[in-house]
């Protein structure tokens, strides 16, 4: 027996379909003028942010709450915004920009659902967008990697990765996200990265290997705007696994 039933997904879109060739139908016939719904459309078109992020809290999945009440803070401003009950002008309010990064990072992207999941080389790229992620690498022969990460928290450890050369590239593109990379204590690590308003910290206990010597070297590369990102020792890496939290205490 066929499941003839229509397909939920499509049922918002058709619905829009529908209202929009109505009202522009009822235009063309002078029933009314559509001057009010733009004027409507241009002042309160933030509201859609906020009705997603109270329709995303209301269904308590803890998987979208973090998003929802992004959407809702995010509503909430530009809705005040648009509607001119805050003084000034739209364009002196940029500056939230960076509040909403800084609150995101503080207290929702930690509290976020992260997702593990292992990559075997050669092409290892990694991209995250607002989320928390567990990598975990695996190439016995690693020479280069990308990670992109806009806005999210990324765990990745290289314990399982041998150096295919003497010198190895990661390359960053990071924006408002913390990355944090567990690599071999054999390994040294020095960094290329352009960095504005970011903070690059070696946390490993006995830093890079002596100068001198043939130890691999692991060059960061890229950029890396409103970010951090932390070497740590590949070791910890269980550490973390075990769910403990009193690393950094």
């Amino acid at each position: 027996m066929s499941d003839s039933s229509p397909d939920r997904s499509r049922v918002p879109l058709t619905v829009l379909l529908v209202i929009v060739g109505a009202l522009l139908l009822f235009g063309n016939f002078n029933i009314f003028r559509l001057g009010w719904i733009f004027d409507f459309i241009t002042r309160f078109w933030p509201s859609l942010f906020i009705i997603s992020g109270i329709v995303r809290i209301a269904k308590r999945n803890t998987r979208l709450f973090s998003g929802g009440l992004q959407d809702f803070l995010i509503g909430i401003v530009l809705q005040l915004i648009f509607l001119g009950w805050l003084p000034g002008s739209a364009a002196q309010y940029w500056p939230v920009a960076f509040i909403v990064i800084g609150l995101w990072l503080l207290f929702i992207q930690p509290r976020n659902v992260s997702v593990e999941r292992e990559i075997t080389g050669p092409d290892i790229r990694i991209t995250e967008t607002l989320r928390g992620s567990r990598i975990i690498l695996h190439d016995i022969c690693f020479e280069t990697g990308s990670i992109s990460a806009t806005m999210s928290l990324v765990h990745c450890t290289m314990k399982d990765c041998k150096a295919g050369m003497r010198f190895m590239r990661l390359s960053c593109s990071l924006r408002g996200s913390g990355v944090i990379l567990f690599v071999p204590e054999s390994w040294s690590v020095s960094t290329e990265m352009r960095t504005t308003l970011a903070r690059i910290t070696d946390r490993r206990v006995l830093g890079n290997p002596p100068e001198g010597g043939n130890a691999p070297e692991l060059i960061l590369q890229g950029n890396a705007f409103l970010s951090t990102v932390e070497i740590r020792d590949a070791e910890n890496w269980v550490y973390e696994e075990e769910g403990e939290k009193e690393e950094d205490g």
